[in-house]
């Protein structure tokens, strides 16, 4: 399984905005991309400000796809003047996991 982590900070008169804007990517890979097992999207609770996305895929091609989708760009779009700096995206291969 690959998986991608992001951790993505936005300046705080953006939070809902960005929560808006990662909740519009869920809903498209959701309809549109069968080989993304899992998108979560978190907001952290004492930095309004700082979200992580965990993303898991059945396989390489199926992360390319998604990363190379209009939902990404047009998110990299919105998103671009709400960051304090840039996205941190890590790309990881899955080594244990637990589902309920």
């Amino acid at each position: 399984m690959i998986s991608i982590v992001a951790k993505i900070r936005v300046r705080k008169e953006f939070t809902d905005a960005m929560a808006e804007a990662l909740a519009d990517v869920v809903r498209y890979v959701e309809a549109n991309e069968p080989g993304t097992v899992s998108y979560y999207v978190c907001q952290c609770e004492t930095e309004p400000g700082l979200f992580f996305t965990y993303e898991r895929y059945d396989s390489r091609d199926a992360m390319d796809i998604h990363n190379s989708s209009d939902a990404v760009a047009g998110w990299i779009a919105k998103a671009q003047p709400m960051l304090i700096g840039g996205v941190e995206v890590h790309s990881c291969d899955e080594i244990a996991a637990m589902n309920r």
